[in-house]
């Protein structure tokens, strides 16, 4: 068996190829490919059209989000506890936590376990429900955050400062800023379901995604989508953290929500991910009880050091 990089993770042994979360084309043709979640530095739909024959496995929910008028071939939707077979292999899928639709992906190969997290959090949210760590053989793990300077704090801590910011500020004027899908539903359900007496106003685009987590069953409360220029003066409002989506809040109070925050200590910076923080990540690899750790993403390569240096555990970079 080998596990290696080549335009996404793969993992082969004899007849069974998978490839993980493409970004570029591979060298070989994969037998299988999965993607974990719908953002789009874990997918490619060039890649995936260049397959039409080869299965993709996707949750229904990642499919509904980079495929909603269903032009890719070939897609099997899936769902936690759900298990497939192909060639000599075992997938069973379980939830990651991280946005709607992300799953972690157990493999089975012979008599070897293999869990890629994908992205994914721990913590309880006022939306989704947290990831369960898989006990396993070998562990693929994300390091988006993983290095110490990102260590998040409580959810109920960071939930008091964000309100505590909208109640201290203009709040025809605020503007709450964070990644369309996934940090930007947490905001809507966080200030709809608050006692501060606002709703939350959120870009259309943000709206549509928000429509997305509704149907799948998430509630995000009462919010009202802008419709007019005047709407920027009947905050707050939820705003995605591009910045040609910004360009009309230059008189607004912006507070920005990204776990960069965590390394920046800038005012109206604050806390808040859909990722796994540095704690969580190392937490997660001690309690699978992996004999092999591969880390992927970000501080991939900080992260394997620290594994080996501080708790003596067999660790690689995927590059």
């Amino acid at each position: 068996m080998e596990i290696r990089y080549d335009g996404g993770i793969v993992i082969s042994e004899k007849s069974c190829k998978i490839l993980l979360d493409p970004q570029s084309l591979p060298s070989f043709k994969p037998s299988v490919i999965i993607v974990s979640h719908a953002h789009t530095d874990h997918y490619n739909l060039k890649v995936l059209r260049r397959f039409p024959e080869v299965p993709k496995v996707m949750s229904q929910a990642t499919r509904y989000l980079i495929d909603e008028k269903k032009i890719l071939k070939n897609v099997i939707e899936v769902a936690p506890g759900d298990q497939l077979n192909f060639h000599n292999c075992s997938i069973r899928v379980h939830d990651a936590g991280h946005i709607l639709g992300s799953i972690q992906i157990e493999i089975i190969i012979r008599d070897k376990k293999i869990v890629y997290t994908g992205d994914f959090n721990l913590q309880t949210r006022i939306i989704l429900r947290p990831a369960s760590i898989i006990k396993t053989d070998i562990l693929i793990i994300e390091a988006t955050y993983g290095h110490p300077r990102y260590i998040f704090p409580q959810r109920t801590k960071v939930y008091k400062q964000i309100l505590e910011l909208v109640k201290s500020s203009s709040k025809a004027k605020v503007s709450l800023l964070g990644r369309s899908l996934g940090t930007a539903q947490e905001l809507t359900a966080l200030i709809a379901f608050s006692k501060i007496g606002l709703f939350p106003i959120v870009h259309p685009y943000i709206a549509k995604i928000n429509k997305i987590y509704e149907t799948y069953g998430e509630e995000l409360g009462v919010y009202k989508v802008i419709q007019r220029k005047e709407d920027f003066n009947n905050g707050p409002i939820i705003m995605p953290l591009v910045e040609r989506f910004t360009k009309n809040l230059s008189n607004s109070e912006n507070i920005v929500c990204t776990g960069w925050a965590a390394d920046l200590n800038k005012k109206n910076y604050v806390t808040l991910s859909s990722h796994a923080d540095f704690k969580q990540i190392v937490h997660y690899v001690l309690q699978s009880g992996s004999e092999k750790v591969y880390t992927i993403y970000g501080f991939s390569k900080f992260l394997a050091d620290f594994l080996k240096h501080e708790h003596d555990i067999d660790a690689n970079a995927l590059q």
